[in-house]
């Protein structure tokens, strides 16, 4: 963010008498702090460690909360993570590197990898695994609930084989898929001949010195962990470190901590472990005219999204009990790292985005929903409110106002049981956007969570009048959550 651009925005903060003093580099830790002010709030709360670097040289380095409410240690840079769904760069790295070895082709279908998989495996290569694009059924929707014990790779693998269909024609739209990155996992198992976690070790941890970080399973020691928490209406943060599904390691079982994912981030930035000409495609999206899903696409594990003509490559992860993001801007070597060891605290996604904002060169527009936030936790949601309209009226560039942003802000609100502040923001969000599907589903989603069913179907109709016409994998599905819920 230009010094001019900070100059304006401090112009504007001060209006509302917010802290923001100054925007010179050394006081940019005062604004993180505001960002994270739910945090720095209950400092003996699950927390949070956050790294920013530059160009290799460390911009920030900051820590919130506890790793270990019981044990009451402080989280640091060297407590280990869970990363959940960024463990998925690690797989897709291992399998480039397979096919660099000449082991793999990115066209080689499933069938030839595992020969007793369906025949509806032919269609399926393994760039449409990495790339989200295989159709594959998602294992939370039709893993057996019978089953008492954790799942494994193998055990999402084997229930692949037990299905005779895929969701699409593999390679036509995009589909997030978990279950893909297990199989993927799986791959790397039968192709080099040694587990999930010895490879990662052997060919990724052990050369970049990362020392500490591990694909755990279990009975396996992780050193300095920080435990996953949710929040509770009643009792407060519980630990809820694991599910049925926390022992599936190729779409999110590596720990890791801030000080050693560095390691890996610099080896990406100076191309490491793999030759310059296979790294390019990492962060390359895949085949644009057929791509059904027009916000981002998405490369080798990695997110890919344009702010303007500065290219973002990212990945959020989420598991119960933490809740991660990483955000670089490749262009200035930018990287923020977010991890945190609460459950589905989906504001730190965003505060992710923000700080890449504050932090870079460019002029990089930062969500608003995580500045109403932390805004309403300092000085409350009229002030929050008037905030937004006053960046509007000014027509800043430094801030992305849309639909989605409010439609957070109030998610955030019913998470905590803030149910008036929740209505508050979503009746700004209908005013804003009326005719937004975001907008409708808002409201209905906050009078379904209040029982108020006649209320919400009015909504969620209207929602559907103003769905997609070409909608994503993502957005059918919510159609048919809202359809069910009209219906019930």
């Amino acid at each position: 963010m230009s010094f001019l651009v900070r100059c304006f925005v401090l112009g504007i903060f001060s209006i509302f008498g917010l802290f923001f003093s100054s925007f010179a580099q050394g006081n940019l830790v005062t604004q993180v702090d505001f960002l994270f002010s739910e945090f720095s709030a209950s400092p003996n709360s699950p927390g949070a460690s956050v790294l920013i670097t530059k160009k290799g040289k460390t911009l920030l380095d900051k820590s919130y909360g506890l790793s270990n409410v019981k044990a009451k240690q402080a989280v640091s840079n060297k407590s280990n993570f869970r990363l959940a769904s960024v463990t998925k760069q690690f797989t897709a790295f291992s399998i480039i590197q397979l096919i660099e070895k000449g082991k793999l082709k990115y066209t080689t279908p499933l069938t030839e990898i595992f020969p007793d998989f369906p025949s509806y495996g032919k269609k399926i290569t393994i760039l449409h695994l990495l790339q989200h694009t295989s159709g594959l059924k998602a294992y939370e929707k039709i893993a057996p609930r019978s089953k008492k014990d954790q799942f494994l790779d193998k055990d999402i693998l084997e229930l692949m084989k037990k299905q005779t269909t895929t969701y699409f024609e593999p390679g036509t739209r995009y589909w997030y898929s978990n279950s893909g990155y297990a199989v993927l996992a799986m791959v790397i198992e039968k192709i080099s001949g040694l587990s999930y976690p010895q490879y990662v070790e052997k060919h990724i941890f052990t050369p970049l010195k990362m020392v500490n970080s591990i694909a755990r399973i279990e009975g396996s020691k992780v050193y300095k962990r920080a435990y996953g928490y949710s929040k509770t209406i009643k009792s407060g943060f519980v630990q809820t470190d694991q599910s049925r599904m926390s022992a599936i390691l190729g779409d999110g079982g590596i720990y890791t901590s801030a000080q050693e994912y560095t390691k890996w981030d610099q080896a990406l930035y100076q191309r490491q472990l793999i030759s310059s000409g296979m790294h390019w495609k990492i962060f390359q999206p895949w085949d644009g005219k057929k791509m059904q899903h027009p916000k981002y696409s998405y490369g080798l594990g990695w997110d890919i999204s344009y702010d303007g003509d500065t290219k973002m490559v990212w990945h959020r992860g989420a598991s119960i009990g933490f809740t991660n993001i990483v955000v670089r801007i490749p262009s200035e070597e930018l990287s923020v790292l977010i991890l945190c060891n609460r459950n589905s605290w989906l504001n730190v996604w965003q505060i992710g985005f923000a700080l890449a904002a504050l932090y870079s060169d460019y002029v990089v527009h930062a969500p608003i929903d995580p500045i109403l936030f932390s805004t309403y936790r300092k000085s409350g949601l009229d002030k929050a409110i008037g905030l937004y309209h006053s960046y509007k009226k000014s027509k800043t560039d430094i801030y992305r106002f849309n639909d989605e942003s409010l439609f957070r802000l109030g998610h955030k609100f019913i998470k905590i049981n803030e149910l008036d502040n929740a209505l508050r923001i979503f009746q700004l969000n209908l005013k804003e956007y009326p005719k937004s599907w975001v907008a409708q589903r808002g409201m209905g989603n906050l009078y379904y969570k209040q029982k108020l069913y006649s209320k919400a179907s009015s909504y969620y109709k209207k929602a559907l009048e103003y769905a997609p016409k070409d909608p994503t994998e993502e957005e059918k599905e919510i159609c048919k959550k809202m359809r069910w819920r009209i219906k019930k």
